[in-house]
């Protein structure tokens, strides 16, 4: 997981360089790295953030970060946030959006095609939650709701404004889907 490089300055000293690069499908890449006057120290500190990474992954998708915020984390803030304006159905539509794959992904890496993906996967049912199709018009909701909790999270985001006008797209070919 970690490496540690040698470098020498300009002066002679060697400094020490750890470093930890994870890359994970479907999550935004984790690196992270720090400068040591000994290797020792440098083995000591990556040792204990590997231990520490390992026990709470969620640090590897920047949990705290809204650039590395996925989708179910968004609707999770937007559920909290919210608490209470908006009816059990609503809530209810948005818990189940944290269950889907879709929910996995993270704000930043959106595309087109995780959208598309998701319709798809709508409309042939999921069978891993004993989901079955469904019809456009309870797709088109979804994306309505998907919509609503990225317009939310756009405060934080700048990328937003091209994933809005995707699912904008999708909306309206729900309702094509209808006709």
């Amino acid at each position: 997981m970690g490496s540690i490089r040698s470098r020498s300055l300009a002066d002679g000293t060697i400094r020490y360089r750890a470093e930890i690069r994870i890359n994970c499908k479907d999550h935004p890449e984790f690196k992270e790295s720090k400068t040591f006057s000994s290797r020792r120290i440098a083995e000591n500190w990556l040792y204990k953030r590997e231990k520490e990474l390992n026990k709470n992954p969620e640090l590897l998708v920047g949990k705290n970060s809204s650039h590395n915020l996925t989708i179910g984390q968004a609707i999770e803030k937007y559920l909290v946030e919210v608490d209470g304006v908006y009816s059990k159905s609503k809530v209810n539509t948005l818990k189940l959006l944290q269950k889907l794959p879709i929910a996995k992904r993270a704000i930043n890496l959106l595309k087109p095609l995780d959208i598309s993906n998701h319709v798809n996967l709508r409309k042939e049912g999921y069978l891993k939650l004993e989901l079955r199709s469904v019809s456009p018009s309870t797709i088109q909701n979804e994306l309505l709701q998907i919509r609503s909790v990225l317009a939310h999270a756009s405060k934080v985001i700048h990328r937003l404004h091209e994933i809005l006008a995707e699912l904008d797209t999708q909306i309206h070919q729900c309702v094509d889907d209808k006709r």
